[in-house]
């Protein structure tokens, strides 16, 4: 069904001078991590040259025996492994190859439209899951502001069972920058084993980590059927290089997705440019990959700041709860307008600044807001226009 009405807000106004919906790190410079050959060509594979065949294949598992050891993918192999682009294909492939007609499927909101977008003027969700098998039953639990967005471990208990195929989590996640505990994913695998469940884990935003990048729980380091999803377009602010990928020890879901991967990918599994390689393999040398996440964690670190600084002084309005993770935060506020009208209206002349309304999420009275490539700067900017139009509405 397309992105959420609401992402087109700025663009209907003709944009906007602020932007405070930004949900990616601040995108390091290539020159910063790689000088390519000249000679370099975007060519998909040498037919002339079965040595260079063979070269680029073991440059591929090179990649993704970094990707392992960067993220921390405990007794993986490289064929456990299956690039993709980006996140969103490694989520669809999931979900496609996880789920069965008659299966049950659980999501938790509020949580990244792939996995439950919200239609404004039909007030329902849309599943791609239910989308990509008719017959799936998606059912639909709500995390709590005032549970400081945890994952609801006893609800989910009660509603799982033998047609569980799938549970998705998002962690670190957007909209609220939250993120699992140690304890809290060890529960959900566990639940998700004792019904035989699949568990999708969209960890595109660890790294991001605010106490200390990587510090957020993995599925896949606690239970066989997990799927971790993952790129680099968060992390370093790639989300045009398109450089994701699929991880599970599961045999059966690995090979339906690779075949599904294959097809989508004219015929060559797990494809990815030498571009992407020669950038990948640059950017994952430890020591290296350390530099470039904090390329995008400083100043992302400085903009919570002063987006603190700006809550303080706005929390007779704003009830806002800073993001353990990422570049977003999920605070609601207490006015007497809806999210999206508050939301067109900051677009509007004379405040032209982007934010995304909690209506987009399903979540009304909830303002999506983003520090993603913004400076201190740019908060400052941005919430001047906010705190004006509040002025306007009391």
């Amino acid at each position: 069904m397309g992105q959420p009405k609401s992402y087109t807000i700025a663009e209907r106004v003709g944009g906007v001078r602020y932007k405070l919906s930004g949900a990616c790190a601040s995108a390091v410079p290539l020159g910063k991590v790689v000088t390519l050959d000249p000679e370099l060509t975007l060519v998909a594979g040498d037919e002339k040259a079965k040595k260079h065949d063979i070269s680029l294949s073991k440059k591929r598992d090179l990649l993704k025996e970094k990707i392992i050891d960067i993220h921390g993918y405990k007794d993986l192999k490289a064929g456990n492994v299956l690039f993709t682009n980006g996140t969103y294909e490694a989520n669809f492939l999931t979900m496609s190859e996880a789920v069965d007609p008659g299966d049950e499927v659980v999501v938790m909101r509020p949580c990244w439209y792939q996995f439950a977008a919200y239609n404004i003027e039909e007030k329902q969700y849309y599943f791609c899951c239910g989308g990509l098998n008719p017959g799936a039953k998606v059912h639909l639990l709500t995390r709590k502001e005032e549970n400081n967005w945890k994952y609801p471990i006893e609800e989910l208990k009660e509603v799982v069972n033998s047609k569980t195929a799938l549970i998705v989590v998002n962690s670190p996640d957007n909209p609220t920058g939250n993120f699992c505990s140690e304890q809290e994913m060890k529960a959900i695998c566990d639940i998700a084993r004792d019904c035989g469940a699949y568990l999708l884990h969209d960890e595109i935003y660890r790294g991001t980590e605010w106490d200390r990048a990587f510090s957020s729980a993995q599925a896949i380091n606690h239970y066989e059927k997990a799927v971790a999803t993952n790129s680099l377009s968060k992390s370093l602010g790639w989300d045009g290089l398109r450089l994701g990928w699929l991880a599970t020890r599961d045999k059966r879901l690995f090979e339906r997705a690779k075949a599904v991967n294959e097809w989508l990918h004219m015929g060559q599994s797990g494809a990815i440019s030498n571009v992407q390689l020669e950038v990948g393999l640059a950017s994952l040398e430890r020591k290296k990959f350390t530099e470039l996440l904090e390329y995008g964690r400083k100043p992302g670190k400085a903009s919570w700041d002063e987006m603190d600084k700006w809550m303080t002084k706005l929390k007779d309005i704003f009830y806002w709860q800073r993001p353990m993770a990422a570049f977003l935060s999920f605070p609601s506020y207490k006015l007497d307008i809806d999210s999206w009208t508050f939301c067109e209206k900051l677009a509007a002349e004379p405040y032209s600044t982007a934010i995304i309304p909690g209506i987009a999420y399903g979540m009304e009275k909830h303002l999506r807001l983003g520090v993603g490539r913004a400076t201190p700067e740019d908060v400052k900017n941005g919430m001047e226009q906010v705190e004006k139009l509040i002025s306007t509405l009391k």
